[in-house]
């Protein structure tokens, strides 16, 4: 069970991370676009 808590802790997080980085991707080409 221990692994298992891991295994889908460390999904989570990948899923979070994976979140992040498109909301940051889609600031970037927002605050490109207001200042091109």
């Amino acid at each position: 069970t221990t692994i298992f808590i891991i295994s889908s802790g460390q999904q989570f997080f990948i899923i979070f991370v994976i979140k992040v980085m498109k909301m940051a991707f889609a600031l970037a080409v927002a605050a490109a676009e207001f200042f091109d």
